[in-house]
């Protein structure tokens, strides 16, 4: 049975209709868990998300919920939590408008682990970009903007010296509810040809 830890970051801000969630989940290089690895985790994120303070418009704020939930990896059940230190706000600074807040960055995480004769691979939606990240006339992400996010997305997945890796959760479902795999990230691709788009989720708070 694998534990994993999952780390949660609200986004707010004058053109967010609704707090955005950004959730990404690793495996600790401590079995079940502990604080340090809970610091570490929000640490990391945090660079991740400090590196992409020009792809945000001005205004949107990022902050770490500090409660680093631990989940079994085959059933998804929550088995423990650690509380992490505070690793500091994110505020985004790019120019321009902020686009509209159904939009986002996508990076697609790939990894190596095979289900179902397909490779699991994840995603992840980041938001809200600011108007000067989207080149026109057709209003894809800018090179530079999908750039500076690929090099943080690299560094997250390299950013551990402890063993903890960044995975993706293949989550178990109604047919075999203890089927959950988490699988390690080996690679990221930003998208560099248009925006993502995501329904809100109730963030439970």
């Amino acid at each position: 049975m694998a534990l994993l830890m999952r780390a949660r970051f609200t986004g707010t801000g004058p053109a967010s209709q609704d707090p955005a969630l950004l959730q990404l989940m690793f495996r600790p290089g401590t079995i079940g868990g502990s604080t340090v690895n809970a610091s570490g985790i929000l640490a990391a994120v945090r660079t991740f998300l400090q590196a992409n303070i020009t792809n945000l418009y001005t205004g949107m704020i990022y902050r770490a919920q500090l409660n680093v939930d631990v989940l079994d990896g085959a059933t998804g059940a929550v088995t423990n939590s650690w509380t992490g230190a505070d690793p500091g706000n994110v505020t985004g600074t790019g120019t321009g408008d902020p686009l509209s807040p159904a939009l986002a960055w996508i990076i697609k995480w790939n990894s190596g682990t095979v289900i179902n004769r397909r490779f699991v691979k994840g995603r992840t939606f980041l938001g809200i970009p600011s108007e000067g990240r989207s080149d026109s006339p057709g209003g894809i992400p800018s090179a530079a903007g999908a750039a500076v996010l690929q090099t943080a997305a690299n560094n997250l997945i390299t950013a551990f010296a402890d063993g903890t890796q960044l995975v993706v959760w293949h989550r178990p479902t109604l047919a075999n509810p203890s089927g959950g795999v988490d699988a390690p990230v080996l690679s990221a691709v930003v998208r560099g040809d248009g925006w993502g788009t995501q329904r809100r989720r109730r963030i439970g708070f």
